[in-house]
């Protein structure tokens, strides 16, 4: 109807050019004005037509996808694969893309374009934009991978590094780093195409082991203790208890432990002598494995000396005493680790040294310690990431 008006008025409009005498407005309008209007109305039908095919091309592109995303989800995959030619003979065409780009990758599997997925420039466009949990044909991929129809698939990608580099970019599709880290380390022999594995290696590596020289541990157990010196002449052999708490920072070894013993007084029968220690390590680690470790260690701390009843009825008994004292002392630990659970280890400490003990004001009487025990350790390794490195075109984990 605009169009029509737009005629009439420009038919009135030139007849009152020519004869001016009937509208009075009409002398101010120019030939050239008549002719804007006559291009005005030109544009505006090329416009509507342009409009009317980018419309057309943009559901063409809808009907495509809708026909593949049909066929993916009745399993016609040579059906599949014939969309799949006419979109990209569309998409040659016309400036409309038939699939999103997070689904190109699979897509590209359903289609065995091989030649695509095997290049590392082609798949690294869509790197940041892959989402395979629910795109296109994700559910078709992770049940083909699941039944093994995936691996059979494969087989038709003659070389071998272009099959592992295939297999290893859709298993980054759904599973996390370190599992995909894992199946490098495994197939990197395979893997010769340098491009390729260097592009796996940037994407999905994320490889963490236990750092053998950061760690710490946890420790209690049974010390048994032989006393030397005058001391041995006034205490018989008893028992005793040990806990401690260690800190190893590259093989620098920080820690704290906690020991005590009591034996019988020699001249009291009522009476016995306790004696604990709280003692601070500073050590070194000579051995380091994963399940095997060997400390050496220096010791200073606070001894706490004690003489007890046994029978408060007795009236020879005086508990009173009490001596505090510094000690000084070295010693060593073996760890041997046996159990994992989650992120700790468990096994058996074995630890020995020896050390000074002071009872001049209890029992008149000094001396030394000299101690070993059998501890239960539990240890936290501080992982630490695993660098990769490429040698004689091989990958390989240090």
């Amino acid at each position: 109807m605009g169009i029509c008006l737009n005629r009439i008025l420009v038919v009135l409009l030139i007849w009152g050019a020519f004869w001016g005498n009937s509208f009075a407005q009409a002398d101010s309008l120019s030939l050239n004005s008549v002719m804007d209007l006559f291009v005005e109305d030109y544009q505006e039908s090329a416009e509507e037509t342009e409009s009317k095919k980018r419309l057309e091309q943009m559901g063409a592109a809808i009907l495509l996808h809708d026909s593949a995303r049909s066929a993916m989800h009745e399993k016609r995959y040579d059906d599949f694969k014939r969309i799949y030619a006419e979109t990209q003979e569309f998409e040659k065409k016309y400036p409309y893309r038939v699939f999103y780009d997070a689904d190109i990758l699979v897509v590209k599997y359903f289609a065995k374009d091989f030649a695509f997925l095997c290049n590392v420039d082609s798949v690294a466009r869509y790197k940041m934009f892959v989402s395979p949990q629910y795109g296109l044909g994700a559910t078709n991929l992770r049940e083909q991978m699941k039944s093994g129809v995936f691996e059979e698939t494969l087989k038709e990608i003659e070389n071998g590094s272009d099959r592992a580099f295939v297999r290893i970019l859709f298993a980054g599709l759904f599973e996390d780093k370190e599992t995909v880290s894992k199946k490098i380390a495994e197939d990197r022999s395979k893997l010769t195409n340098q491009k390729q594995l260097k592009y796996l290696v940037d994407q999905y590596w994320s490889m963490r082991e236990p750092d053998l020289h950061n760690f710490a541990t946890f420790s209690f157990g049974l010390p048994f203790s032989k006393l030397f010196g005058d001391l041995e002449k006034k205490v018989k052999p008893g028992f005793g208890g040990i806990t401690g708490i260690d800190m190893l920072y590259k093989d620098f070894l920080l820690g704290w432990n906690l020991d005590a013993y009591s034996g019988k007084y020699r001249d009291v029968d009522s009476l016995y002598f306790f004696d604990a220690n709280v003692g601070f390590n500073l050590g070194y680690m000579f051995l380091s494995k994963r399940r095997v470790h060997l400390y050496g260690f220096l010791s200073v701390g606070i001894g706490i000396g004690q003489l007890a009843c046994d029978d408060y009825d007795d009236e020879k008994c005086n508990d009173d005493s009490r001596q505090d004292y510094f000690t000084y002392g070295a010693g060593g630990m073996a760890d041997v680790l046996f159990a994992r659970l989650g992120n700790y280890w468990y096994g058996i400490r074995l630890r020995g040294g020896m050390r000074n003990v002071k009872a001049d004001h209890l029992v008149d009487a000094s001396g030394y310690r000299l101690g070993g025990s059998i501890e239960l350790v539990m240890l936290r390794y501080k992982e630490k990431n695993v660098e990769f490195e490429f040698k004689n075109g091989v990958g390989a984990a240090k």
